[in-house]
């Protein structure tokens, strides 16, 4: 591994972990401020700067979404599939992808390059 995929190791690392951690704020906010906002009498104001405050946080998520695809694709492109060494990826178990779980919670499985190499 060269110190440029080394990095978007790093950045993809930080980027999913920032993007889980919005998410996981997010959803825990509106589902206690939607009833608040509906049940307690907002001026404008307060509900332009909520407006706002949703829509900031709209593309913050779309941001890291997008550097996600873009440091992914750039890992494809240079030859290096799938995901990072030891990454550990923010969802329940239910909802990973069948070939981390495979790699991660029982035997090892060979990546693309070795069983590449294997041929």
């Amino acid at each position: 591994m060269d110190a440029t995929t080394a990095r978007f190791d790093r950045t993809l690392r930080i980027v999913m972990w920032c993007d889980a951690s919005l998410s996981t704020a997010i959803v825990a906010v509106g589902v206690i401020g939607a009833p608040v906002a509906a049940a307690v009498p907002m001026s404008d104001t307060a509900r332009f700067v909520l407006a706002i405050a949703v829509l900031v946080t709209a593309v913050l998520l779309a941001a890291f979404g997008a550097v996600t695809a873009v440091v992914l694709m750039v890992r494809l492109h240079r030859g290096v599939p799938g995901l990072p060494p030891r990454l550990w990826l923010p969802l329940p178990d239910p909802l990973r992808p069948a070939a981390y779980r495979r790699h991660h919670s029982g035997p090892r499985v060979k990546s693309l390059s070795a069983l590449r190499q294997d041929q």
